[in-house]
């Protein structure tokens, strides 16, 4: 697919996130400063007080991200 494309950047996504409207907005101006090449960004959750299951999905992706997000951008 890279291939077929001449844009300056391509965003992916799983099958099962939804964006929301702003996020390239959003997201675009970091790889103005010469050393970034990639970003990742927290999840949010649809379902999260579904059930006991996903609230627990929810508290370990959380933890998850506060970890390795705080670790990764020192």
């Amino acid at each position: 697919a890279m291939k077929q494309t001449d844009t300056d950047f391509v965003a992916i996504f799983d099958a099962d996130f939804i964006p929301p409207k702003w996020f390239l907005r959003k997201a675009i101006p970091h790889f103005s400063k010469p050393k970034i090449g990639l970003i990742q960004c927290r999840w949010g959750h649809v379902n999260e007080n579904y059930s006991a299951i996903t609230q627990a999905q929810a508290m370990s992706l959380d933890f998850h991200f506060l970890i390795e997000q705080k670790a990764k951008s020192n």
